[in-house]
């Protein structure tokens, strides 16, 4: 893991816990799944991670998978990133 996505998994951590009151254990932990993310925590996460990272999630784009973890979020926003370039 490169010190980007390691900046990248930490300030996403920062925002669940601190702007969407949500307890996340790990960059691993399943948030979809274990039900830590809802469709509404979902939809503001998404506009959380547009604000911060200067990046654009499209509806007509949006692959689930790329939300399941913190991990999972950090290689959408570095390839989002990647991609603006």
């Amino acid at each position: 893991m490169g010190p980007d996505r390691d900046v990248i998994c930490k300030t996403l951590l920062a925002m669940l816990s601190e702007k969407l009151n949500l307890d996340v254990a790990s960059y691993e932990t399943e948030l979809l799944q274990t039900g830590i993310l809802d469709s509404m925590t979902l939809v503001e996460l998404f506009v959380l991670i547009e604000q911060e990272f200067g990046v654009t999630i499209s509806i007509e784009t949006l692959e689930i998978d790329h939300f399941q973890s913190v991990n999972t979020i950090a290689q959408f926003v570095m390839a989002s990133r990647s991609s603006i370039r």
